[in-house]
């Protein structure tokens, strides 16, 4: 690609990003439902090609064709539970989320006690006391938590996009913007 290619990628990747950004802040929900159905579409549709693969394939070196097959109908049913109980799926995420977050942070806040000096305690004590307390609003509210990520996840594209059209614009014929890909 020559260097005004390249800017043109940066820009319209940015714009892309911009809007998907601003769709996920405005319409947090919307993007949500749509997040979740793509992951349930995609978990059916790269299970089945597993499943086909690993049951034409010969047996594998070193071992069995089954664990691919077998994974790849528990992958083939995680997608159809994903589809028919979105909101269920969506608050699962969040409460794994939860209790990853709990299970940190007692592990942070048992650290600051340890006898080995593990750094500046008080620090790992807030740090234990914010994930415990972030976990378990999570717990309490798994699809508030659940919109939440997305806003993040929009703020984040918002960034993303409007750097990445900065860039595009401003960036010379020469340099990085202008190497081959």
């Amino acid at each position: 690609m020559n260097g005004n290619s390249m800017k043109w990628y940066y820009v319209l990747r940015g714009l892309i990003a911009l809007l998907f950004g601003i769709a996920a802040i405005i319409w947090p929900a919307v993007v949500l439902e749509f997040l979740v159905y793509f992951f349930g579409f995609f978990a059916i549709i790269v299970s089945a090609f597993a499943l086909v693969a690993g049951a034409a394939a010969p047996e594998l070196a070193g071992g069995s064709r089954w664990p691919i097959i077998l994974l790849s109908i528990i992958g083939i049913l995680i997608g159809i539970f994903t589809l028919v109980f979105p909101a269920q799926f969506t608050a699962l995420i969040v409460i794994i989320i939860a209790l990853w977050a709990i299970v940190t942070g007692i592990g942070d806040f048992i650290a600051a006690f340890a006898p080995a000096g593990m750094g500046t305690r008080l620090l790992l004590v807030l740090l234990g006391i914010v994930s415990v307390i972030f976990g378990a609003v999570l717990l309490f509210y798994p699809l508030l938590g659940a919109v939440t990520i997305i806003w993040v996840l929009g703020i984040y594209a918002v960034i993303f996009g409007i750097l990445g059209i900065i860039y595009g614009f401003t960036s010379g014929s020469g340099g990085a913007a202008s190497a081959t890909a």
